[in-house]
């Protein structure tokens, strides 16, 4: 009777126990989304050979129709039927990576695991995509020969026109603008014939279609065997070449319009912005029902209070409590607090919420990064406004305040430019372009800067180290020039230039930059070096919570 009784209880207990079992099997493992998108690509993969076989029997009907027939060698010379085999051979190799790579991921089924299958997945269905887009190639192909076929008339009389404007661009090139650009540059008359030459290669590969169709197009007026498929080639080379010509033509243009140009990325300040959001929820302290009030302070703070923040392991860093004299409040991070400029009870609850409580914490925390350039191109100069860059170009450029982070000379390539930090226009140094050797009262070699460059001379500090000595600049030429950054030295063997350079730090230009005012100077790595944006996720529990 006892157990009679007893089942009904026994029945729900082993629900719940059942139910229990099956919410924390599922609670840190991989997100239901990730799994869901993995069990749709594995369809698709077993999908695939359904798909090839539909493709190719589409495929079969089209080529038989007495129209197409006619042109079937050019298909079998292309061979593509093999476009099918290829097909399913991406699907088995999705397969395999399935097996191999994500299957074992889904059965552990942790939620750590999620980025790594992300990009297994990636991979995956890339190569899925590639077998669905290979399937339909040998229709697609097909079709594309058989409306050539009946559009020979037409396009054999276009194809001589079409080179025409590709002989008539390259020759205005060859005739005008090479010859020029290797009589002004002789230096880099080697790498304008290579630039040049891919529209040579790209008249010749034309010129050669242009025999192949002519000689086909014979063919079929004579009612001889035709060559669809070198016919269809020759075709699409001379459209692509036609559509290609100018934008090579465009391209090589502008590379030559680069020699004559020069310009100089010069850092000249930086900043590092740090910020937090605290969190403040209150609650009736009296009150059975939640009704909690979230607020959210933002702030700007130093690189101190940032780095407290970051290695912090204190969920609630002020509390409010109700008192018999009204409402205290408890810090729990000292003068921290007061750095924070935060009143309490700012924005609290509406009166009708009759809150009494609070809990404070730091929610989310950030950094944002920032440079100041002066660009000087050719012998203008000017200054940019702020631009956000990442920590990582922050971190890598921190040595180079006041320094070139670009160089780009006349008579050079974009590519050549020099991406190693150096003094402002020491990269010009040594270019009769710019200025020319002059020798001093005792015979020692300086650099004269023309009229139209001597900016550079204030860029390099002209007031306090005078103009740049030979020595300097064999030393930079000879060791450092595109290699390494070059810092210079004083005879005392400091740093001239950069961020501890000697005159860097005595240069009134610097003394008023964001990254003087903050203490810039004073540190000898970026502040909180290493550290990155962070979320809690959520705030310490309290009763409104």
């Amino acid at each position: 009777m006892k157990l009679k009784n007893s089942f009904p209880y026994i029945l729900i207990a082993f629900f719940f126990g059942f139910l229990l079992i099956n919410i924390f099997s599922g609670f840190g493992g991989l997100p239901s989304n990730i799994k869901k998108d993995c069990k749709v690509s594995l369809k698709r993969i077993k999908a695939g050979k359904a798909l090839i076989d539909n493709d190719h029997k589409i495929y079969l009907k089209y080529i038989q129709n007495d129209k197409v027939n006619k042109i079937k060698s050019a298909f079998i010379k292309e061979n593509l039927e093999q476009g099918f085999q290829k097909a399913e051979n991406e699907f088995d190799r999705a397969l395999k990576l399935y097996k191999t790579n994500i299957k074992p991921l889904l059965d552990e089924n942790k939620e750590e695991l999620k980025d790594k299958l992300l990009i297994e997945l990636r991979r995956v269905n890339a190569t899925i995509a590639t077998g669905e887009n290979q399937s339909k190639q040998p229709l697609k192909r097909a079709k594309h020969i058989f409306e050539v076929s009946t559009a020979i008339d037409n396009l054999s009389s276009r194809a001589p026109l079409q080179l025409d404007d590709i002989t008539k661009t390259v020759q205005d090139i060859k005739t005008g603008i090479l010859i020029q650009s290797k009589s002004n540059f002789p230096e880099q008359a080697k790498k304008i014939d290579t630039k040049f030459s891919r529209l040579s290669l790209v008249l010749k590969e034309s010129e050669n279609a242009l025999k192949q169709l002519n000689n086909e197009f014979n063919n079929y007026k004579n009612n001889s065997t035709t060559d669809y498929s070198t016919l269809t080639k020759a075709i699409d080379l001379i459209n692509n070449n036609h559509a290609e010509i100018q934008v090579l033509a465009d391209k090589f243009l502008n590379e030559i319009k680069s020699l004559s140009k020069s310009y100089v990325k010069i850092l000249k300040d930086m900043k590092a912005t740090y910020s937090v959001v605290v969190k403040r929820e209150s609650w009736n302290g009296n009150s059975d029902y939640s009704n909690p009030y979230t607020i959210s302070f933002y702030r700007t703070i130093s690189p101190e209070v940032y780095e407290f923040i970051q290695n912090s392991t204190i969920e609630t860093i002020a509390e409010i409590h109700p008192g018999w004299t009204g409402v205290k409040f408890q810090n729990h991070i000292g003068n921290i607090w007061n750095k924070l400029e935060i009143d309490p009870i700012e924005k609290w609850a509406p009166r009708q919420y009759r809150h009494d409580s609070a809990s404070f914490w730091f929610d989310s925390w950030d950094i944002k990064y920032f440079h100041k350039y002066t660009i000087v191109e050719d012998d203008q100069q000017h200054d940019t406004e702020w631009e956000p860059v990442s920590e990582d170009v922050y971190e890598e450029n921190f040595e180079f305040l006041g320094m070139a982070l670009l160089t780009k000379p006349f008579g050079k390539f974009e590519e050549e430019a020099d991406t190693k930090a150096s003094p402002p226009g020491m990269g010009f140094v040594g270019n009769p372009q710019y200025g020319k050797w002059e020798k001093d009262n005792n015979g020692n070699s300086f650099w004269g800067w023309y009229g139209r460059y001597a900016l550079f001379s204030n860029l390099l500090f002209y007031s306090t180290m005078g103009p740049i000595r030979y020595g300097t600049w064999n030393r930079y030429n000879t060791g450092y020039r595109g290699r390494r950054p070059f810092f210079g030295s004083t005879t005392g063997g400091s740093a001239m230039f950069g961020t501890h350079g000697t005159y860097t730090k005595q240069s009134p230009r610097f003394r008023n930059t964001s990254f003087a005012r903050t203490g810039g100077f004073k540190r000898s790595a970026p502040s909180v070096r290493g550290a990155s944006s962070s979320v809690r996720g959520g705030g310490p529990k309290s009763k409104g919570k």
